[in-house]
């Protein structure tokens, strides 16, 4: 049953190709469409494929598989590169909960298709819990599993820590690209 079971699973993982790669990019678009982003990103070909987001995508993701050279199991690469994916799912959930009650007080008389109930204590308490899973998602992300050869001391947390960083300063200077161009 091995075979086929493996045989199945690639099967499964290439038909998320569309939802991982191509779903982000077409979001991304939007984005971009809104000159939120550099116009590098506004282009598409001629069947609407966002090419700008795709290339983009390639490059970090090209850059994020050099783990694999540096790592010392393609086991551990691979959940280091789902660690950090993982963080930042968490921190986009993180900030929809937040944006839940901004959007609560700021905008209180726009009708919504979905209300939370109990009122203001109902979204405080659904968007502190949710906040609150993101967070510990988060931090145990930074253990490691012990079944994994990690090497020993920091260099599994240092790692995590650092490509978050690192990751999180493009959309950073993108925004600040986008200040500076509006003055």
């Amino acid at each position: 049953m091995t075979p086929l079971l493996a045989l199945c699973v690639l099967i499964g993982a290439i038909a998320t190709v569309n939802a991982w790669i191509v779903g982000p990019a077409k979001g991304s678009l939007t984005t971009a469409e809104d000159h939120f982003l550099p116009a590098f990103f506004r282009k598409t070909n001629k069947r609407g494929v966002p090419v700008g987001m795709l290339l983009f995508q390639a490059c970090v993701g090209s850059a994020l598989a050099c783990v694999f050279l540096w790592m010392e199991t393609h086991s551990a690469a691979y959940w280091v590169l789902n660690a950090i994916s993982s963080q930042f799912v968490l921190v986009q959930y993180a900030l929809m909960f937040a944006a839940v009650v901004y959007l609560r007080y700021s905008k209180p008389e726009v009708q919504r298709s979905y209300q939370i109930p109990g009122g203001k204590f109902g979204v405080w308490s659904v968007a502190t819990l949710g906040i609150l899973a993101c967070l510990f998602g988060f931090w145990i992300v930074f253990v490691p599993p012990a079944q994994l050869n990690y090497g020993t001391g920091l260099g599994y947390p240092l790692t995590l820590a650092i490509s978050f960083v690192v990751l999180s300063l493009i959309p950073a200077g993108i925004a600040l690209h986008r200040k500076l161009r509006k003055k």
